[in-house]
C-alpha cells in the first residue's frame, strides 16, 4: 500500500524557499533561477490570499486549509522583498508593503510595539484573542 501524499502548500515554508533561492540566484549570478522563483511566488501569493488581504497558512487543491499566522505574513513579505532586492522590481516592494500592512492590522498588539502569533480574530485556538 502506498503511503499518503502530502500535497498541501504552506505559505511560510514556500516563502522561505523563495527567499533562499533568490539569494542563491544572486550569489551564483543565475538570473534564470530568480525568474523561476518569481513564477513560483506569483503562483503562491494569489493561491494563499485571504479575502481580507492576509496570507493563509496553507491550501490544498485550491482551497484554504488553515488561517495564516504571523510567521506566514512575515515570510511572504520577506519573499517579496527578496525578489525586489534580486531584480529591482518595484511591484515586489509594493507586495511586501501590502503584506506588512495587513500583518500590522491583524497581528499587532494595542501598544503597537509587539505582535501576536495569531490574528486578532482567531477563533480556532484555546483562549483565543478573538474579536
Amino acid at each position: 500500500m502506498r503511503p499518503g501524499r502530502d500535497d498541501k502548500v504552506l505559505a511560510d515554508w514556500n516563502a522561505l524557499a523563495v527567499t533562499a533561492l533568490c539569494r542563491a540566484g544572486a550569489v551564483f549570478e543565475r538570473p534564470a533561477w530568480i525568474d523561476l522563483v518569481a513564477e513560483g511566488f506569483d503562483f503562491l501569493l494569489p493561491e494563499l490570499a485571504a479575502p481580507d488581504g492576509r496570507s493563509a497558512h496553507g491550501c490544498r487543491l485550491g482551497r484554504i486549509t488553515a488561517a495564516g499566522l504571523l510567521d506566514d505574513q512575515a515570510a511572504m513579505a520577506r519573499a517579496a522583498l527578496s525578489l525586489h532586492e534580486a531584480n529591482g522590481n518595484i511591484a515586489r516592494l509594493e507586495q511586501a508593503r501590502e503584506l506588512v500592512t495587513h500583518a500590522q492590522c491583524w497581528f499587532a498588539a494595542a501598544d503597537g510595539a509587539s505582535y501576536f502569533t495569531t490574528a486578532s480574530d482567531a477563533a480556532d485556538i484555546p483562549a483565543g484573542r478573538g474579536g
